[in-house]
């Protein structure tokens, strides 16, 4: 209501799957062996054959999840490789390991929750105070919900003692692209070694090839249980730099995941069922407060949609919600579902018809979803 949005972390939800990518390790000796090289580097001339003989180790438990991969007693597999002798070069290497297994580890999105759908029940009951609450109507644009571009975030900035430079920036889009939920029963696990450099991950792939990595890679994040099917959920999502180049893991701040959205783009509110009227009438003084806000002149072109008022039922003859108009708020005047001129706006509202101004000039423009 007040033009922000928060992203989420995995460990903020309620699902603890969220969001959640799955990794794993194959039995495959060299590519473990060219793991271990490139986690110790020049320690391995003290030892040069630790890495094959640690490689050869850890593939008696492979397959292996990168968790399960990151969990190892790394310390005591080195420690045997000096016959037990050299605790400090077990320790750097295990040390190494942690390390680059927490560097490279599957990286973190962010995101914001949204559903398709407006009268499913167990949404109401799970996410808006069993019907006390309300449902936000956005409209998005260019497949988009944009920064609002007078307090849009551009960049967030890192001191980056480690990276690749002392300071870096990581650059953030002017709007967020809305992603729709696959709910799928069985994960299919990614090769974990694609995770580290070419010289861990084997073969020097081609363009194709990464990208359609990348996209398999990307897909995980939009993946849930089919349990959570009822939430037709589409979202928003904010990735993380990639850490090697900030030499360290990267985690927005709680006040960085707090972006402003383009006013213009929430269209309406439903009233849950059981919603009081004090609740409405605090929310009807919030519009007319945004409804000032949204009025006033700004040097961008943007398009401005009438709000709708709707309110949900609970219906006397099916276990169903009902959602029916009960007021479109324009920039001239509120238009009731009595008024004659009402049936025309709202029409024109669903298919997606507004007013785009840039500067003085307006015209009639229709945004489809």
């Amino acid at each position: 209501m007040y033009g922000e949005l928060f992203f989420t972390s995995t460990e903020e939800c309620n699902d603890p799957f969220d969001s959640k990518s799955f990794y794993e390790f194959p039995n495959d000796v060299n590519r473990w062996a060219q793991l271990f090289k490139f986690v110790l580097g020049k320690l391995q001339n003290l030892y040069p054959q630790c890495a094959n003989i640690v490689a050869s180790e850890v593939c008696r438990n492979c397959p292996l999840t990168f968790e399960e991969a990151s969990s190892l007693d790394y310390y005591s597999l080195f420690f045997q490789v000096t016959n037990k002798k050299d605790q400090q070069f077990a320790l750097a290497a295990a040390s190494g390991v942690e390390h680059v297994f927490n560097l490279y580890k599957p990286p973190t999105r962010y995101f914001v929750s949204f559903s398709r759908v407006n009268n499913e029940p167990l949404m109401w009951s799970h996410y808006a105070m069993r019907h006390e609450g309300f449902c936000l109507v956005f409209r998005s644009h260019d497949g988009m919900l944009k920064q609002n571009p007078l307090l849009a975030r551009t960049s967030v900035q890192r001191k980056t003692p480690a990276g690749m430079a002392p300071s870096m920036g990581y650059g953030i889009p002017d709007g967020f692209l809305f992603q729709d939920i696959s709910y799928v029963p069985v994960v299919n696990h990614l090769c974990a070694f694609q995770l580290f450099p070419q010289a861990v991950a084997g073969r020097i792939q081609s363009e194709e090839e990464r990208i359609e990595i990348a996209h398999i890679q990307a897909n995980q994040y939009l993946q849930k249980h089919p349990s959570w099917s009822y939430e037709s959920e589409s979202r928003l999502t904010l990735s993380i730099p990639t850490p090697w180049l900030f030499g360290d893991r990267f985690e927005y701040s709680v006040q960085e995941r707090i972006f402003n959205f383009e006013q213009t783009q929430l269209v309406g509110i439903i009233f849950g069922a059981r919603m009081s009227d004090d609740h409405k009438n605090r929310v009807y003084q919030i519009l007319d407060d945004r409804k000032e806000q949204i009025s006033k002149q700004v040097n961008y072109k943007r398009v401005i949609f009438d709000f709708l008022v709707q309110q949900a039922q609970l219906s006397s003859r099916h276990r169903e919600i009902e959602i029916h108009p009960a007021k479109l708020i324009t920039l001239l005047e509120p238009i009731e579902p009595n008024d004659k001129k009402f049936e025309q706006k709202y029409q024109q509202w669903i298919e997606g018809w507004g007013m785009e101004i840039d500067g003085p000039k307006g015209s009639l423009v229709q945004i489809r979803n």
